[in-house]
């Protein structure tokens, strides 16, 4: 054994080329010749019986250093060294702050004297840390690794005895853990066992992050339960038992009720626009396993690339999410919208899509799939593509999903190869993801395969006919009508420019030749100037023996009067047309559509646009002043079940006619829109009538502009009256929008609502009924009278944003007073019918500080707040609301929201008993959701939240 440090025995001083150098296991106590060798890089001293270590000073260049089990109690030799791998185990070491903490990433100081570790905080790049065996008995001291962001292995063990003497021994172990977890929650391995997810979820639950999240939960667990019991939910519908997770809040609930929960009946999942984060993905898919009966799973702006610290150096693991789903193989939707996908992760998606027995809907709306199609010659990527479809032998049932890397690492490419190896695919949404030109020519080639089983496709809003003709594959692939399944063909918005009018064309003439296409929608295609384009579409709806298209959306699409009448005599031949969308481009067209459309006798759904909002002359408001006298037409009319007749400009008199002419036969109305319209008291009673005819569920009078000058009855609105005391305001409506009215006659918006024992609602069993009035014009002395009758009409969720106070000369009013007034109302009215009350956007507020105090005493479950710009107001209301008996509060601050608004939040949804959810849009934050200091503050807010409608 060596007990002297002399290498010149081997003529190796100053030896370049010496760079790793191994004296463990022998007895040396002097390093004196050890600085003569400047180079080395790796060096094992352990196992020695050294105490001075000052010969380590000129070894600049050491990367990794062994000194465990010597006698070391000074590491000060090492100060400056960019040391990244450390051993001091087993020595008398008690400090270790003169590492250099910009390099170090492995640390062994285990079996010393170490009793503080503040200055762990700067050791940036530390990935294993043992700490073992030391004399630190504060569990506080390890907060200073929570900055750590790289940190993943640690090993304490030995430590903290004083701390957690009163437990026994396995019970100090469990409560050690999870002490540790719930403070670094992080960390992968602890005191050399691997924290898997479970165990991450119960160090949460036993420090009562989720107290009131649970015990909602578990409520409505067995809630459902008795339902079961009650066979209100039988075996015929393969025990549904639906389990929405985006009311309950973040997956991690989820999990810790998995054992409560049967989730051998859980059918669905929803976390819409929840943003769970990489860990979050993980337990997901370890949820999703255990699940053999999940039939939809719903992610839509769950992976945004918007990610939390926790994912800030992984990439999102779709591939984990997919291979889970394989696992059980059930999943029949699979919605995947604004995840940030790219070619990149298509790959896993493609194999998904190949192996998937039961996969028939898949939606990948909003992503950037198609992005990177444009990097190469465009004849070569066809080349390419060509031959890669051919190798994949497209329309063998053995096939897999081969990745297109050849062409370009296209993921468009990798997806639609995957989509005609599936057995079970059959809707497909791409929309809104960047596919060009080369994009459709996978899409063309995937369909042009006899074994593609897709009935619907929808590839709207991408430039189609930009960077190349691949469109001319989706035409052929049309035309042949080779897999005889294509039902639904959307593409919308696609041909944007003049110079893409001649590809159209093209698609136009091939429909012709289609026998299987029964919806096509076009609408907001660019058409003129090219006149053949209108033509070859007319002749592709004439061919009523080929052609069986059922429902086709026009709308949005500029043409000439002329071109406009050709299509309408074309389309009164179809009477197998059961929805037409179309754009009338001038309203003095209104009346010869609606006389033509008369011959349409399965027309149930009828959607009419202006897309250049034209206007009329006075001369042209006489000739569009009725309707002719049809009696095909009025027929028509009566069987419409949906007719939009949102912003066509038209006059009040032929909207009085058209209403009038519904109302002649017309009994299964059930959605109206008149949104922006002009409307005349004979409008309003005609629009009453219709009402009481009709079961009317949905409403929109957005926007109107109400003349009712020449009303008899002024009194209280004139003919509002009338339309509010209808059978299907009282009865059947669901929706009904009043949001930017404005008239004529009245400074006060909605008079009627000042009497409220004119009309009543006495319908018990009436599900929610939403009522938009947003920008309405109000006094603050008749909000008690305006609320109380809005109650009495059956409302449940009132939308009041953006309302305009109406001040007289001798008021002093203001918003804050006005809403204040709204709050008083709910706090003096416990059996009123509103639960749901927004007045959001109202920022014209001097002293927010009144609702401080009215807020939490309001009966209602949920309310959307106004701006409140002062934070001390805010923390005040946010204190205040612990006593609250509100469900969901929603912040609406711009620029307020900073981490110690967000850990009132926070404290606020535990302590109350109602358990709160308070929602903060995520692009109000003030700090960096990627900043470590923060991350564990938002993952319980993420935790804590019930309802994810905006994070």
């Amino acid at each position: 054994a060596l007990t002297e440090f002399d290498l010149s025995v081997w003529n190796l001083i100053m030896n370049q080329s010496l760079l790793h150098l191994n004296c463990a296991h022998n007895a040396l106590s002097n390093l004196s010749h050890l600085p003569q060798h400047i180079y080395l890089e790796v060096l094992d001293l352990s196992h020695n019986k050294l105490a001075d270590i000052c010969a380590l000073q000129s070894l600049q260049c050491l990367k990794s250093l062994n000194l465990a089990h010597n006698q070391i109690v000074d590491l000060s030799a090492l100060h400056g060294i960019h040391i990244a791998e450390l051993n001091v185990a087993h020595n008398q070491v008690e400090c270790i702050d003169v590492i250099f903490g910009k390099t170090i990433k492995i640390l062994n100081a285990s079996h010393n004297r170490i009793s503080n570790l503040e200055c762990t905080r700067k050791f940036e790049q530390l990935t294993r840390f043992n700490i073992a065996y030391n004399q630190i008995e504060d569990i506080e001291q390890l907060r200073h690794l929570k900055s750590l962001q790289w940190l993943q292995y640690l090993d304490v063990s030995g430590n903290f005895t004083q701390q957690y003497a009163d437990h026994n021994h396995n019970t100090a172990a469990t409560q050690l853990e999870s002490d540790i977890v719930w403070m670094l929650p992080g960390l992968e391995v602890l005191n050399g066992q691997e924290l898997t997810t479970a165990m991450k979820i119960a160090a949460q639950c036993k420090h009562g992050a989720f107290d009131a999240e649970l015990a909602s939960i578990r409520r409505e667990c067995l809630e459902r339960h008795d339902d079961k019991d009650n066979e209100q939910l039988d075996m015929r519908n393969k025990k549904a038992f639906w389990f929405r997770i985006v009311e309950h809040g973040f997956l991690i609930c989820w999990e810790r009720f998995i054992d409560r929960v049967q989730c051998l009946s859980v059918t669905s999942i929803d976390l819409t626009r929840m943003r769970i984060g990489s860990a979050g993905v993980h337990a997901l898919s370890d949820v999703i396993e255990q699940c053999p009966n999940l039939i939809t799973l719903r992610l839509p702006g769950c992976l945004s690339t918007h990610r939390w610290s926790d994912t800030s150096t992984h990439a999102w693991p779709l591939q984990r999410l997919c291979e889970s789903l394989l696992v059980r193989d059930s999943v029949q939707v699979l919605d995947l919208s604004a995840c940030g996908i790219t070619d990149v992760q298509c790959s896993a998606i493609a194999t998904l899509v190949t192996q998937s027995t039961h996969l028939h809907t898949l939606r990948l709306s909003h992503n950037q799939i198609g992005k990177d199609t444009g990097d190469c010659d465009v004849e070569l990527k066809h080349a390419l593509a060509h031959a890669a479809f051919e190798s994949n032998q497209i329309g063998k049932d053995t096939g897999t999903a081969t990745s297109c890397s050849a062409a370009g690492g296209n993921g468009i490419a990798t997806l639609m190869t995957a989509v005609s190896h599936s057995r079970t695919l059959t809707h497909l949404y791409i929309d809104h993801n960047e596919i060009d030109g080369m994009g459709v020519f996978y899409v063309g080639k995937c369909l042009q395969s006899p074994q593609c089983g897709l009935q619907c496709l929808d590839i709207s809003y991408n430039p189609l006919f930009s960077n190349g003709s691949g469109c001319a594959e989706l035409c052929k692939a049309l035309k042949l009508d080779m897999n005889r399944c294509l039902i639904e063909l959307y593409m919308s918005h696609c041909a944007r420019h003049e110079c893409d009018t001649i590809l159209m064309e093209q698609f136009f003439h091939c429909l012709k030749h289609n026998q299987t296409l029964q919806v096509v929608d076009v609408s907001g295609t660019t058409l003129m100037p090219n006149v053949d384009a209108v033509g070859y579409l007319c002749t592709a709806l004439e061919h009523t023996h080929t052609s069986n298209i059922q429902c086709c959306n026009l709308q949005k699409i500029c043409m000439s009067d002329e071109l406009l009448h050709s299509l309408l005599a074309v389309l009164k031949k179809r009477t197998d047309l059961v929805e037409l969308g179309l754009d009338i481009q001038s309203p003095i067209n209104v009346p010869h559509i609606l006389s033509q459309l008369s011959e349409c006798t399965a027309l149930q759904r009828l959607y009419l646009t202006n897309v250049g909002q034209q206007r009329v002359s006075p001369k042209q408001r006489a000739q569009q002043m009725c309707l002719p006298s049809d009696t095909m037409m009025k027929s028509m009319l009566g069987r419409l079940a949906v007719m939009h007749l949102n912003t066509l400009c038209i006059s009040a008199t032929l909207m009085c006619n058209i209403l009038q002419a519904i109302c002649d036969g017309n009994t299964c109305l059930t959605n109206l829109g008149i949104a922006n319209s002009e409307l005349n008291a004979k409008c309003l009673r005609a629009l009453s009538i219709l009402c009481d005819n009709t079961p009317l569920a949905q409403l929109n009078m957005s926007g109107c502009c109400i003349d009712d000058e020449d009303d008899d009855d002024d009194e209280n609105g004139g003919g509002l009256m009338a339309l509010f005391a209808s059978k299907a305001v009282l009865q059947s409506l669901r929706v009904l929008d009043l949001s930017n009215l404005t008239f004529n006659k009245y400074s006060m918006a909605m008079p009627v609502f000042v009497q409220p024992d004119r009309f009543d609602c006495n319908d018990t069993s009436r599900p929610e009924f939403t009522l938009n009035m947003s920008a309405l014009p109000i006094q603050t002395t008749h909000v008690a009278s305006f609320l109380a009758g809005v109650s009495r009409l059956g409302v449940t969720n009132l939308i009041m944003d953006d309302f305009v106070v109406v001040v007289n000369d001798d008021d002093d009013e203001d918003t804050i007073h006005t809403i204040n007034a709204v709050f008083q109302y709910f706090v003096q009215n416990e059996r009123s019918n509103i639960t749901s009350l927004s007045i959001k956007h109202n920022d014209k507020m001097h002293d927010a500080a009144l609702l401080v105090d009215t807020i939490c005493d309001v009966n209602l479950t949920h309310v959307s707040l106004p701006c409140i710009e002062d934070k001390t107001v805010l923390l005040n209301l946010l204190r205040n609301l612990v006593q609250s008996k509100l469900r969901t509060v929603e912040i609406n601050n711009r620029d307020a929201v900073d981490k110690d608004v967000l850990d009132a939040i926070i404290a606020t949804m535990k302590a109350n008993k109602n358990g709160i959810k308070i929602l903060v849009a995520e692009n109000q934050w003030r700090f960096n959701v990627e900043n470590a200091d923060i991350d564990h503050t938002l993952n319980q807010y993420m935790a804590l939240i019930a309802h994810n409608n905006i994070c």
